[in-house]
Protein backbone atom coordinates (compact mmCIF):
# COMPACT_ATOMS: atom_id res chain seq x y z
CA UNK A 1 0.00 0.00 0.00
CA UNK A 2 1.41 3.29 -1.07
CA UNK A 3 2.09 6.39 1.80
CA UNK A 4 0.37 9.53 0.97
CA UNK A 5 3.05 12.28 1.52
CA UNK A 6 2.74 14.51 3.94
CA UNK A 7 3.42 18.32 3.95
CA UNK A 8 6.60 19.87 4.95
CA UNK A 9 4.59 22.08 7.34
CA UNK A 10 2.39 19.70 8.60
CA UNK A 11 5.39 17.45 9.53
CA UNK A 12 7.65 20.40 10.89
CA UNK A 13 4.33 21.34 13.16
CA UNK A 14 4.01 17.66 14.53
CA UNK A 15 7.97 17.06 14.89
CA UNK A 16 7.94 20.18 16.95
CA UNK A 17 5.38 18.31 19.08
CA UNK A 18 6.91 15.27 19.79
CA UNK A 19 10.58 16.98 20.90
CA UNK A 20 7.80 18.75 23.28
CA UNK A 21 6.79 15.24 24.37
CA UNK A 22 10.29 14.09 24.71
CA UNK A 23 11.63 17.15 26.87
CA UNK A 24 8.45 15.58 29.36
CA UNK A 25 9.49 12.35 29.21
CA UNK A 26 12.84 13.58 30.24
CA UNK A 27 11.44 16.24 33.21
CA UNK A 28 9.43 12.93 34.27
CA UNK A 29 11.98 10.61 34.30
CA UNK A 30 14.56 10.34 38.08
CA UNK A 31 17.21 8.38 38.74
CA UNK A 32 18.26 5.50 41.31
CA UNK A 33 16.55 2.96 42.87
CA UNK A 34 14.45 2.56 46.00
CA UNK A 35 12.46 -0.37 47.66
CA UNK A 36 8.89 1.04 48.78
CA UNK A 37 9.15 -2.05 51.42
CA UNK A 38 11.89 -1.09 52.97
CA UNK A 39 11.07 2.73 53.29
CA UNK A 40 7.52 1.18 54.70
CA UNK A 41 9.50 -1.34 57.26
CA UNK A 42 11.79 1.16 58.63
CA UNK A 43 8.58 4.14 59.67
CA UNK A 44 9.95 6.40 56.82
CA UNK A 45 7.73 7.84 54.09
CA UNK A 46 7.04 5.94 50.82
CA UNK A 47 9.33 7.65 47.98
CA UNK A 48 7.34 9.12 45.16
CA UNK A 49 8.37 6.02 43.44
CA UNK A 50 10.68 3.00 43.59
CA UNK A 51 11.52 3.10 40.16
CA UNK A 52 14.55 3.97 38.63
CA UNK A 53 17.47 4.20 35.37
CA UNK A 54 15.42 6.84 33.78
CA UNK A 55 11.80 4.70 34.60
CA UNK A 56 9.86 8.00 34.62
CA UNK A 57 8.98 7.77 37.98
CA UNK A 58 6.76 10.53 39.62
CA UNK A 59 8.18 13.98 40.25
CA UNK A 60 8.10 15.25 44.05
CA UNK A 61 8.06 18.20 45.42
CA UNK A 62 10.33 19.67 48.96
CA UNK A 63 7.61 17.81 50.94
CA UNK A 64 8.28 14.52 49.52
CA UNK A 65 4.58 14.14 47.90
CA UNK A 66 4.66 13.79 44.51
CA UNK A 67 4.30 16.75 42.18
CA UNK A 68 1.37 16.89 39.70
CA UNK A 69 1.87 17.43 35.95
CA UNK A 70 -0.56 18.40 34.06
CA UNK A 71 -1.74 15.80 31.61
CA UNK A 72 -1.99 16.42 27.96
CA UNK A 73 -5.64 15.48 27.55
CA UNK A 74 -8.23 15.53 24.74
CA UNK A 75 -10.91 17.94 25.19
CA UNK A 76 -14.57 17.12 26.76
CA UNK A 77 -16.79 15.67 23.97
CA UNK A 78 -19.47 13.22 23.14
CA UNK A 79 -18.89 10.96 20.24
CA UNK A 80 -21.98 10.07 18.17
CA UNK A 81 -23.16 6.20 17.74
CA UNK A 82 -20.92 4.44 14.72
CA UNK A 83 -23.17 3.45 11.92
CA UNK A 84 -21.24 1.85 9.07
CA UNK A 85 -17.61 1.06 8.10
CA UNK A 86 -15.04 4.00 8.43
CA UNK A 87 -15.13 6.69 6.19
CA UNK A 88 -13.43 10.40 5.75
CA UNK A 89 -17.06 11.36 7.02
CA UNK A 90 -16.90 8.89 9.78
CA UNK A 91 -13.82 8.57 11.16
CA UNK A 92 -13.02 5.19 13.21
CA UNK A 93 -12.14 6.71 16.40
CA UNK A 94 -8.56 5.85 18.34
CA UNK A 95 -7.51 6.78 21.38
CA UNK A 96 -4.09 6.45 22.76
CA UNK A 97 -3.81 6.49 26.42
CA UNK A 98 -1.02 6.13 29.05
CA UNK A 99 2.14 7.36 30.78
CA UNK A 100 5.07 9.78 28.66
CA UNK A 101 5.43 6.57 26.56
CA UNK A 102 1.96 6.92 25.00
CA UNK A 103 2.75 10.95 24.69
CA UNK A 104 5.73 9.70 22.47
CA UNK A 105 4.99 7.52 19.79
CA UNK A 106 1.09 9.09 19.51
CA UNK A 107 2.15 11.82 17.13
CA UNK A 108 4.39 9.91 15.44
CA UNK A 109 0.94 7.31 15.05
CA UNK A 110 -0.91 10.42 14.06
CA UNK A 111 1.90 11.18 10.98
CA UNK A 112 1.62 6.99 9.93
CA UNK A 113 -2.50 7.43 10.06
CA UNK A 114 -1.97 10.10 7.15
CA UNK A 115 -2.04 7.20 4.76
CA UNK A 116 -4.98 5.99 5.50
CA UNK A 117 -6.99 9.33 3.83
CA UNK A 118 -8.52 10.64 6.85
CA UNK A 119 -11.09 7.32 8.11
CA UNK A 120 -8.94 7.59 11.64
CA UNK A 121 -9.73 10.22 14.11
CA UNK A 122 -6.73 9.89 16.57
CA UNK A 123 -6.38 11.31 19.93
CA UNK A 124 -4.16 11.03 22.96
CA UNK A 125 -4.11 11.28 26.79
CA UNK A 126 -1.50 10.78 28.58
CA UNK A 127 -0.16 11.68 32.02
CA UNK A 128 3.70 11.68 32.85
CA UNK A 129 5.36 9.44 35.17
CA UNK A 130 1.56 7.52 35.84
CA UNK A 131 0.94 4.57 35.91
CA UNK A 132 -0.64 1.20 37.69
CA UNK A 133 1.60 1.04 40.58
CA UNK A 134 0.38 4.55 42.26
CA UNK A 135 -2.82 5.24 42.49
CA UNK A 136 -2.20 7.56 45.01
CA UNK A 137 -0.15 9.76 42.49
CA UNK A 138 -2.43 8.84 39.29
CA UNK A 139 -5.74 6.62 39.30
CA UNK A 140 -6.02 5.19 36.25
CA UNK A 141 -8.86 3.33 36.51
CA UNK A 142 -10.80 6.64 37.82
CA UNK A 143 -9.50 8.81 34.93
CA UNK A 144 -10.55 6.04 32.47
CA UNK A 145 -13.89 5.79 33.46
CA UNK A 146 -14.75 9.47 33.56
CA UNK A 147 -12.68 9.70 30.12
CA UNK A 148 -14.97 7.11 28.27
CA UNK A 149 -17.92 8.91 29.93
CA UNK A 150 -17.42 11.30 26.93
CA UNK A 151 -15.54 9.19 24.51
CA UNK A 152 -16.34 5.81 22.41
CA UNK A 153 -13.56 4.99 20.94
CA UNK A 154 -13.69 2.03 18.42
CA UNK A 155 -9.70 1.47 19.19
CA UNK A 156 -8.12 2.10 22.38
CA UNK A 157 -4.23 1.72 22.21
CA UNK A 158 -3.00 1.59 25.87
CA UNK A 159 0.88 1.63 27.60
CA UNK A 160 2.39 1.55 30.61
CA UNK A 161 6.17 1.72 30.90
CA UNK A 162 8.80 2.11 33.89
CA UNK A 163 7.36 3.60 36.15
CA UNK A 164 5.22 0.08 36.90
CA UNK A 165 8.01 -1.60 37.85
CA UNK A 166 8.51 -0.80 41.21
CA UNK A 167 6.25 -1.56 44.31
CA UNK A 168 2.83 -1.44 44.47
CA UNK A 169 0.63 0.78 46.94
CA UNK A 170 -3.11 1.35 47.18
CA UNK A 171 -5.16 5.15 47.08
CA UNK A 172 -4.48 6.00 50.07
CA UNK A 173 -0.69 5.40 49.74
CA UNK A 174 -0.08 2.00 51.89
CA UNK A 175 2.65 -0.14 49.97
CA UNK A 176 1.38 -3.88 49.26
CA UNK A 177 3.91 -5.11 47.64
CA UNK A 178 7.61 -3.98 47.01
CA UNK A 179 10.05 -4.29 44.22
CA UNK A 180 8.64 -6.91 41.53
CA UNK A 181 12.24 -8.79 41.58
CA UNK A 182 11.27 -9.29 45.92
CA UNK A 183 8.14 -11.44 45.42
CA UNK A 184 7.79 -11.94 41.79
CA UNK A 185 4.37 -14.35 42.03
CA UNK A 186 2.83 -11.83 44.67
CA UNK A 187 3.66 -8.77 42.80
CA UNK A 188 2.76 -10.68 39.51
CA UNK A 189 -0.95 -11.65 40.97
CA UNK A 190 -1.80 -7.97 41.95
CA UNK A 191 -0.40 -6.44 38.92
CA UNK A 192 -2.65 -8.90 36.92
CA UNK A 193 -5.42 -7.89 38.57
CA UNK A 194 -4.98 -3.95 38.08
CA UNK A 195 -4.49 -4.86 34.14
CA UNK A 196 -7.20 -6.67 33.89
CA UNK A 197 -9.44 -4.13 36.06
CA UNK A 198 -8.08 -1.55 33.23
CA UNK A 199 -9.32 -4.25 30.69
CA UNK A 200 -12.61 -4.83 31.74
CA UNK A 201 -13.30 -1.17 31.64
CA UNK A 202 -12.22 -0.76 28.57
CA UNK A 203 -14.20 -3.62 26.88
CA UNK A 204 -17.21 -3.00 28.34
CA UNK A 205 -18.06 -1.86 24.70
CA UNK A 206 -17.88 -5.69 23.48
CA UNK A 207 -16.95 -3.87 20.42
CA UNK A 208 -14.47 -2.14 21.16
CA UNK A 209 -10.60 -3.34 20.13
CA UNK A 210 -7.91 -3.05 23.00
CA UNK A 211 -4.06 -3.06 21.34
CA UNK A 212 -1.92 -3.21 24.96
CA UNK A 213 1.75 -1.59 23.83
CA UNK A 214 4.14 -3.86 26.09
CA UNK A 215 7.31 -2.69 27.48
CA UNK A 216 11.43 -2.54 26.11
CA UNK A 217 13.79 -3.92 28.16
CA UNK A 218 16.75 -1.19 29.74
CA UNK A 219 20.32 -1.10 29.55
CA UNK A 220 20.59 -1.56 33.74
CA UNK A 221 19.96 -5.32 33.92
CA UNK A 222 18.81 -4.76 37.37
CA UNK A 223 15.51 -2.80 35.95
CA UNK A 224 15.65 -5.31 33.05
CA UNK A 225 14.56 -7.62 35.63
CA UNK A 226 12.00 -5.65 37.01
CA UNK A 227 10.60 -4.77 33.98
CA UNK A 228 10.91 -8.45 32.78
CA UNK A 229 8.36 -9.27 35.61
CA UNK A 230 5.69 -6.32 34.63
CA UNK A 231 5.85 -7.32 31.17
CA UNK A 232 5.14 -10.93 31.92
CA UNK A 233 2.23 -9.89 34.19
CA UNK A 234 0.65 -8.16 31.56
CA UNK A 235 1.31 -11.14 29.35
CA UNK A 236 -0.88 -13.19 31.15
CA UNK A 237 -3.47 -10.88 31.92
CA UNK A 238 -3.72 -10.66 28.20
CA UNK A 239 -4.57 -14.60 28.33
CA UNK A 240 -7.91 -14.03 30.27
CA UNK A 241 -8.53 -11.15 26.95
CA UNK A 242 -7.73 -13.25 23.87
CA UNK A 243 -9.95 -10.30 22.06
CA UNK A 244 -6.87 -7.71 23.28
CA UNK A 245 -4.11 -6.94 20.94
CA UNK A 246 -0.30 -7.53 22.21
CA UNK A 247 2.23 -5.47 20.67
CA UNK A 248 5.36 -7.35 21.70
CA UNK A 249 7.87 -4.19 22.52
CA UNK A 250 10.39 -5.98 24.17
CA UNK A 251 11.12 -8.19 20.90
CA UNK A 252 11.39 -4.73 18.85
CA UNK A 253 14.05 -3.59 20.89
CA UNK A 254 15.89 -6.23 21.91
CA UNK A 255 19.51 -6.92 21.93
CA UNK A 256 20.87 -10.48 20.22
CA UNK A 257 22.36 -10.86 23.80
CA UNK A 258 19.57 -10.02 25.56
CA UNK A 259 20.62 -6.42 26.47
CA UNK A 260 19.09 -3.17 24.42
CA UNK A 261 19.86 -2.93 20.33
CA UNK A 262 22.10 -0.75 19.95
CA UNK A 263 20.89 -0.69 16.77
CA UNK A 264 17.45 -1.17 15.39
CA UNK A 265 16.15 -1.17 11.58
CA UNK A 266 13.86 1.73 10.40
CA UNK A 267 11.13 0.45 8.14
CA UNK A 268 10.76 3.94 6.69
CA UNK A 269 13.93 3.72 4.99
CA UNK A 270 15.64 0.77 5.81
CA UNK A 271 18.40 2.36 7.83
CA UNK A 272 20.11 1.03 11.03
CA UNK A 273 19.70 4.13 13.84
CA UNK A 274 20.11 4.36 17.68
CA UNK A 275 16.85 4.05 19.82
CA UNK A 276 17.10 4.49 23.08
CA UNK A 277 17.40 8.12 24.95
CA UNK A 278 20.59 8.46 26.99
CA UNK A 279 18.86 6.93 30.26
CA UNK A 280 19.10 3.83 28.27
CA UNK A 281 15.32 3.04 28.81
CA UNK A 282 12.94 5.65 26.66
CA UNK A 283 12.59 5.24 23.47
CA UNK A 284 14.31 8.52 21.25
CA UNK A 285 12.52 10.20 18.32
CA UNK A 286 13.54 7.16 15.67
CA UNK A 287 12.63 3.98 18.25
CA UNK A 288 9.13 6.07 18.88
CA UNK A 289 8.32 6.37 15.38
CA UNK A 290 9.52 2.65 14.45
CA UNK A 291 7.17 1.60 17.38
CA UNK A 292 4.59 3.45 15.62
CA UNK A 293 4.91 1.91 12.41
CA UNK A 294 4.35 -1.26 14.32
CA UNK A 295 1.82 -0.48 16.07
CA UNK A 296 -0.11 1.06 13.14
CA UNK A 297 0.18 -2.28 11.38
CA UNK A 298 -2.44 -3.37 14.51
CA UNK A 299 -4.44 -0.53 13.93
CA UNK A 300 -4.62 -1.13 9.91
CA UNK A 301 -5.70 -4.55 10.33
CA UNK A 302 -8.64 -3.83 12.55
CA UNK A 303 -9.77 -0.93 9.92
CA UNK A 304 -9.79 -3.69 7.59
CA UNK A 305 -12.10 -5.84 10.06
CA UNK A 306 -14.24 -2.65 9.95
CA UNK A 307 -14.88 -2.37 6.28
CA UNK A 308 -12.79 0.37 5.73
CA UNK A 309 -11.48 1.03 2.41
CA UNK A 310 -7.49 1.73 3.10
Amino acid sequence: MSRQPVSQQRYAVRRLAVATVLALGVFGAVKGVASLAEKEASGEEPPASAAGDGSGAPATGASGTPTTLAPTTVAPTTQPERSGPPTEDNPARVLVIGDSDAGTFGPYLEIVADKWDGVVDIETDYKVSSGLARPDFYNWPAHLRELLSTRDPDVIVVTFGGNDAQGLTLENGDVVEGLPTQDPEAWTTEYVARVNEMLDIMLEDPDRVVIWVGIPNAKDPEFTDRLRVQDQAVRQALEAHPDAIFVDTWSIFDGVNGGIAELVIDPRDGEAKPVRQSDGFHLNEDGAAILAEKIADRIEAVLDEMGAEL
